[in-house]
């Protein structure tokens, strides 16, 4: 080769590449946080990262009456 770079075959392009990976989300059991600062949700994902950042200490387990996080909802469709 002469320092040219070939373009990829279509089917490994960067674009068909996304589409065709899948982000697998756990589903976990669902837990909220007892802290007055955080908001009123319930997550179940372990993609989550608002639901990831709640310390061991403060979370509860269950719905707590709460509506779902629109994020974990959002990683249930494979969104970001």
């Amino acid at each position: 080769m002469s320092g040219h770079w070939r373009k990829s075959p279509p089917s490994l392009t960067s674009r068909s590449i996304k589409r065709r990976r899948r982000i697998i989300m756990a589903i976990v059991p669902a837990f909220h946080s007892v802290l007055e600062t955080d908001r009123k949700v319930y997550h179940d994902s372990s993609l989550c990262t608002e639901g990831n950042n709640i310390e061991a200490k403060n979370r509860r387990a269950g719905t707590g009456g709460r509506p779902r996080c629109e994020r974990c909802a959002d990683r249930e469709r494979g969104g970001r």
